[in-house]
């Protein structure tokens, strides 16, 4: 089997809409889209979404829905401008978009909550400012 090549694009926001082959239906909670969004907004999209062409030049987001949700937040709220260019993956043509909105969803490890206790600890000791909590 091949290694699939993804190219990093950088798309602006306004070109971007929600791919009906997302394999997950349940929206993400408020609360939680909201303090991605407070993330994204102190430190950047630090994980590109993953999209395929779509109708009339735009390009539907394969995988990233709730960081797509985030920067919508962003954007609704006049912190992100529609021109702003987000970094993307491109799929090549004949890609499993299921597949791949599968994985997104399902391979990843969860931070052990010991260690998400200590570097919060290790910042409020250390007195570094917490930008990413709405």
């Amino acid at each position: 089997m091949e290694l699939i090549q993804l190219e990093t694009i950088e798309v602006p926001f306004r070109k971007l809409v929600a791919s009906t082959e997302n394999v997950r239906t349940t929206p993400a909670e408020e609360q939680a889209t909201r303090q991605l969004a407070a993330s994204i907004q102190a430190v950047g999209l630090l994980q590109s979404l993953v999209v395929q062409p779509a109708a009339r030049g735009k390009f539907a987001v394969v995988a990233g829905e709730r960081r797509y949700s985030a920067l919508t937040l962003l954007q609704e709220a006049g912190q992100l401008p529609l021109s702003y260019k987000v970094p993307c993956r491109l799929l090549p043509k004949g890609a499993d978009t299921t597949e791949v909105s599968l994985a997104e969803n399902v391979e990843r490890e969860t931070m052990i909550g010991c260690l998400f206790n200590l570097s919060f600890f290790f910042r409020v000791q250390t007195g570094i400012q917490f930008t990413i909590f709405a």
